[in-house]
């Protein structure tokens, strides 16, 4: 019995006493630090949430192939963590990612492969941060998963992003729910579904019921992609195309300063429903490309180009130069 009181009590203090294991984890500084094991770029899967007591649990759920997950040797590992951050780094393989019913200072999940392309899932549900979050899934048809979650709630200057990055692949980025599964984010909104022209995949993009301090920025690639925004509030909200016959609908969307929407090259569709901004700037591209708008207000500074046809007459105009977003100070 004393020995067992004794391995507990190193645990909960600072554990570095690693085993062998899929997946090492350790508190250093106040973050839980888990870390697939070097060189070995396996498939893992972990799940992360608080207990009742105030522990973080870390368990070893089954990777893809149906081989469980060890943590530090074993399938569950607990830590203390009173006010602490969680950072993931996983790698190579087709990993997954599950933190839930938490709240850290700051989180950091990086699965993103050092090489070829792997196909990764991460979910944050019920999930609060005083400072920033971020997600990078690297190349390969990736899924993250974001319901539930605040972002930024310490009462000083701090960065109080969330920043998802998926890189290469057919991605999917789905964050909020209309059935209770809000998402707040107090300082701006990043979410990159492709780095480049030299992406050909497309992505699914879908946002629901998010509020976003400062401004939303996304970043598609050169594939067929699909964008869905329904019930957003932000400071200002930038999508930009490149490639592909992307098709992309704003409806509910409030965004104080700018709405603008620039979609390149490729037979576009863009459909703006209930949508109010002081500034709007839709850009369709070359292409054949259609403009929907149904309440679109209020009749603030509107500029259109690239436009082949459109729900109601429009005046297209030359294309405006590009200028800095006026992002809100977090």
């Amino acid at each position: 019995m004393a020995h067992r009181t004794h391995q507990l009590a190193v645990d909960r203090l600072e554990s570095r006493d690693l085993m062998a294991g899929n997946v090492t984890a350790v508190v250093s500084n106040n973050v839980l630090f888990l870390r697939e094991i070097a060189g070995s770029d396996l498939s893992n899967a972990v799940r992360v949430f608080r207990l009742p007591d105030g522990r973080v649990r870390v368990v070893g759920l089954a990777d893809a192939d149906g081989v469980p997950t060890t943590i530090n040797g074993a399938a569950v590992r607990d830590f203390w963590l009173p006010n602490g951050g969680l950072s993931i780094t996983l790698r190579g393989g087709d990993d997954r990612v599950v933190v839930e019913d938490a709240r850290f200072t700051s989180m950091h999940i990086d699965v993103g492969g050092t090489a070829g392309s792997d196909r990764d899932t991460v979910e944050v549900r019920r999930v609060a941060t005083g400072m920033g979050m971020h997600i990078f899934t690297g190349n390969g048809d990736d899924a993250v998963t974001v319901t539930d979650v605040r972002v930024g709630l310490l009462a000083r200057p701090c960065r109080m992003d969330l920043t998802i990055n998926t890189g290469f692949g057919a991605d999917a980025i789905a964050l909020g729910s209309d059935a209770g599964g809000s998402v707040g984010v107090l300082g701006n909104l990043f979410l990159t579904a492709s780095p480049g022209l030299l992406d050909p995949a497309g992505d699914a993009v879908d946002v629901r019921q998010t509020d976003v301090g400062g401004w939303l920025f996304l970043r598609l690639g050169s594939g067929d992609d699909r964008v869905a925004m329904t019930g957003l509030r932000s400071g200002g909200l930038r999508v930009s195309g490149l490639r592909g016959n992307d098709i992309v609908g704003l409806t509910d969307v409030w965004a104080a300063q700018e709405v603008d929407v620039s979609l390149s090259d490729g037979d576009d569709r863009l459909d703006l429903t209930g949508v109010w901004t002081a500034r709007l700037v839709a850009r369709g591209g070359a292409g054949t490309d259609r403009l929907v708008m149904r309440d679109v207000g209020p009749a603030g500074p509107r500029t259109f180009s690239g436009w082949e046809s459109s729900s109601e007459p429009i005046v297209q105009s030359p294309e405006p130069e590009y200028r800095w977003p006026v992002l809100m100070p977090v």
